[in-house]
């Protein structure tokens, strides 16, 4: 069968090359996993028009000039994909293809649960959300959540999500990240902890580091080391810092490193010399840090509300967090530098997680597209 002759379907996302966080990686893992279901996906975004996205390697490097842009015609499209809030042509876009009887689905990327709106710089996105944003969710004949967190931390109303509403996890490709050879972890001595995200209040970095800073002082005789790659976001430098300040006044067992943004060689690196990824957020709707920490061979140290729970087998290797208080968090670290409980063995590296298959993800999202509501 030829290009031609396969269904083609549309995916709008707002950004479509590397250094633009999550979704355009979980687009183009969409687009490849289509394409070998026998599916054509074409790809816009604000910047760039990207024709047959299924046949490509990896992003495209955003300092790429972009291909000149286009506006497609829906007529020889399947259905039409929205991947993620805040997409100025979803609106006419949608329009369209609700006229044309094409199918639309619109996924929510954790962009509209309550969290996101906490601060008073968000209230411009509550007015575009109440006023532009919410007509799209109504135009769509399906809604993807990512997790069932997301969907009951969503703004949305709730007969919305419960006429329209479906779940299905962001897709993990772990040959694409690569493989690491890893030293065997040591049943005595430090304990090699790993936090890597971008660092802001609702990433929970510090109280974790004043619930480490806590044990270690009640430990003298544990030795522990956090290596924290990432850099602040927006206006978090004054929360980071304020972190430095406790990681130069804490015990001498405990030391932190901050390794900044890193990728890569970098990347793999950290990976492999990290024997417990930590990730004390306050919410995720989904958190791919999880399962990527998993493919490359490390225990994980979880907060409760991360929607990537849901989907993990019950063998996984990870020690979820009660609260991120310091007495949980203690705890918590007493049993991994113990070596005890599910977190405190060295788990298999490069073992995929079935649920979050992009082949697997990908067939669920094209049975949702043949429904009607």
């Amino acid at each position: 069968m030829t290009t031609t002759d396969r269904p083609r379907l549309l995916i709008l996302s707002k950004y479509f090359s590397y250094g633009f966080g999550g979704t355009p990686e979980a687009v183009l893992l969409l687009a490849r996993s289509l394409d070998r279901a026998g599916v054509s996906v074409d790809v816009r975004a604000h910047d760039r028009f990207i024709r047959n996205a299924g046949g490509l390697k990896d992003l495209p490097p955003c300092e790429v000039p972009a291909a000149p842009r286009r506006t497609p015609r829906l007529g020889g499209y399947s259905g039409l994909i929205v991947s993620g809030a805040w997409i100025f042509e979803a609106l006419p876009l949608a329009l369209a293809a609700r006229w044309a009887g094409i199918p639309v689905i619109y996924q929510t990327k954790g962009q509209l649960c309550r969290v996101e709106f906490t601060r008073l710089r968000d209230l411009r996105r509550l007015a575009y959300l109440l006023a532009i944003e919410i007509w799209v969710l109504i135009l769509a004949t399906r809604i993807q959540f990512t997790s069932r967190l997301e969907r009951e931390a969503s703004l949305l109303p709730g007969w919305l999500k419960r006429r329209k509403g479906f779940i299905l996890p962001e897709p993990l490709d772990g040959a694409r990240l690569g493989h690491i050879v890893r030293p065997q972890r040591a049943p005595e001595g430090t304990l090699r902890l790993g936090f890597i995200a971008q660092i802001s209040p609702r990433k929970g970095l510090r109280e974790f580091v004043e619930g480490l800073m806590a044990w270690g002082g009640a430990h003298p005789d544990r030795s522990v080391e956090l290596a924290v790659a990432g850099t602040a976001v927006g206006a978090s430098e004054a929360y980071l810092e304020a972190i430095r300040a406790l990681a130069d006044a804490g015990p001498r067992n405990v030391r932190i490193r901050f390794l900044g943004q890193i990728s890569g060689a970098e990347r793999m690196k950290f990976y492999a010399g990290t024997d417990v990824v930590v990730v004390p957020s306050h919410f995720e709707s989904f958190c791919l840090a999880v399962p990527e920490a998993l493919w490359y061979g490390c225990a994980v140290l979880a907060a409760p509300r991360l929607g990537v729970l849901e989907f993990l087998p019950p063998d996984t290797p990870l020690l979820k967090l009660p609260s991120l208080g310091k007495e949980d968090i203690g705890n918590a670290l007493t049993i991994l530098s113990a070596g005890e409980g599910p977190a405190g063995r060295q788990p298999r590296p490069h073992a995929a997680i079935e649920a979050l298959s992009p082949d697997k993800v990908a067939r669920g999202l094209l049975a949702e597209m043949t429904k009607r509501i």
